[in-house]
């Protein structure tokens, strides 16, 4: 009887704790990927300037704080040229969306965007 009571708690222990814990959905991440191709060390700088002075402080007023910046190494020999690939973490497709809008709509960036260009482009 007593084998008995111990399995039942044991099996309903299992089926109301431990199942639900293990089949709940698995966290999901979003991840923002910008990618920049670059030609020569003129663009590399100018990208590397844009995110430095206007991309980053943006996104850390946004209350996003790790964003991953990848530039290439000086080695690096792929066929399709260099690029500095640009990733930002969001939590929800909501979040992501916000991003995208706020970063369309910002002054900062706009203002950031047309001088990098200019220093690329030579206007």
């Amino acid at each position: 009887m007593r084998n008995l009571l111990i399995k039942i708690l044991a099996t309903v222990l299992l089926v109301f704790v431990i199942l639900p814990s293990v089949a709940k959905d698995p966290k999901r991440e979003f991840y923002l990927v910008i990618i920049y191709r670059i030609k020569n060390k003129v663009q590399e700088e100018s990208v590397g300037s844009f995110l430095k002075q206007h991309y980053l402080p943006a996104m850390h007023k946004a209350g996003k704080k790790n964003i991953g910046v990848f530039k290439p190494i000086a080695a690096d020999t792929i066929a399709f040229g260099k690029a500095i690939y640009v990733l930002t973490p969001c939590s929800s497709l909501d979040e992501f969306n916000k991003i995208t809008s706020d970063q369309a709509a910002s002054q900062q960036l706009i203002e950031g965007r047309r001088s990098t260009m200019e220093s690329i482009v030579g206007i």
